[in-house]
Order: structure tokens, then C-alpha cells, then sequence
């Protein structure tokens, strides 16, 4: 430490800092102001609390277990429950529904680009119909016997 302190600066601590505030004329005026204003706000509370006409029940520190639940409030909260998981599902189900529709509506969307997309093919090609015309009736001629 010794080695560290000769090279560096001599730079004031928190201790430095406030051993010379107080040696400051305004450190102990604004402390006492500070004081002042602190003991005032504590008598000002003091004096509500003391004309306070309702007297604020204090709590009871004591820990001592809750009453266990009536039959009506178990019911009540049962019904409750239920009536949650129900909306929880319609909401699923109304999910399901909408996710069902647009994925019908991706497919008839896509089915029909791809129709658009896709070339008519003709029925008859000239040229080639033709010749494939007499192949197939070459083939399927049946022979006939001349004897």
C-alpha cells in the first residue's frame, strides 16, 4: 500500500469529506434545520392520531389458522372452476374452428393458383394424334383369316 500511495495522489477519502463539513458554519445549520422539520412532521402526526374520533383497530399479531371454507364458498368456488375450464375450451375450440377455416382457405387458395398455373392440355395433338390414331388401330386390328 505504502508503494501505491508514493506514486499516486493523495486523494481525500469519505471520512476527509465529512470531517470537513463539519467543520463548515452551514453543515450544522442545515442539520439542525433538517432536525426541526423532522420533529415537527412526527407532533403533527401525534396530534391527528390523538383527535382521530374512529379509533383504528390494531392488528393481531398473533398467528392463529384461517377457518376452514363453508360448504357454500367450496360449491361457489367449484362452480367457478367449472364455469373457467368451460370458457377456457369454447375459446379453444373457437381456435380450432378459425385455424380449420384459413386452413381450408390456404388449400382452395392454392388449388386454384396452381390451376391458374398450370397449362390446359389439349385433348388432340395434330401431328402427333394422328400417327399415334393408326399405331393403336394397327395394333388393335384383328387379323382375319383367309383361308
Amino acid at each position: 500500500m505504502e508503494h501505491a500511495e508514493a506514486y499516486g495522489p493523495n486523494l481525500p477519502t469519505f471520512a476527509d469529506l465529512k470531517n470537513h463539513l463539519r467543520k463548515e458554519p452551514l453543515y450544522f445549520q442545515v442539520l439542525e434545520g433538517y432536525l426541526r422539520n423532522t420533529a415537527k412532521l412526527i407532533e403533527e402526526l401525534r396530534a391527528k392520531l390523538d383527535n382521530e374520533t374512529i379509533e383504528v383497530p390494531r392488528a393481531d399479531l398473533r398467528i392463529c389458522p384461517s377457518p376452514p371454507p363453508s360448504r357454500e364458498q367450496i360449491e361457489m368456488f367449484h362452480q367457478f372452476m367449472e364455469i373457467q375450464r368451460d370458457l377456457e375450451r369454447e375459446a379453444e375450440n373457437e381456435d380450432q374452428i378459425a385455424l380449420h377455416l384459413l386452413e381450408q382457405q390456404q388449400r382452395a387458395l392454392e388449388l386454384q393458383q396452381q390451376q391458374e398455373e398450370e397449362p390446359v392440355p389439349a385433348l388432340v395433338d395434330a401431328q402427333e394424334s394422328s400417327e399415334e390414331v393408326e399405331e393403336m388401330a394397327e395394333e388393335w386390328q384383328v387379323p382375319h383369316d383367309e383361308e
